[in-house]
């Protein structure tokens, strides 16, 4: 094999496991997002205040 074979061969070798690295990443990262987010929305923000809060009419 030429070096530019064996230099092309190890690079895609490279980028394909850190591909896989990042669908694993991307995978496993969104759940722990979302359950945050809910529970911060849901402590802060209760349907409640908003209905209460007083609307102001601007002209």
């Amino acid at each position: 094999m030429s070096p530019i074979e064996l230099f092309g061969w190890i690079l895609s070798m490279i980028l394909g496991v850190i591909f896989i690295c990042s669908l694993v990443a991307l995978y496993k990262e969104p759940t722990s997002d979302t359950e945050n987010e809910r529970s911060f929305v849901q402590s802060t923000i209760s349907e409640d205040k908003i209905k209460d809060r007083p609307t102001v009419k601007i002209y």
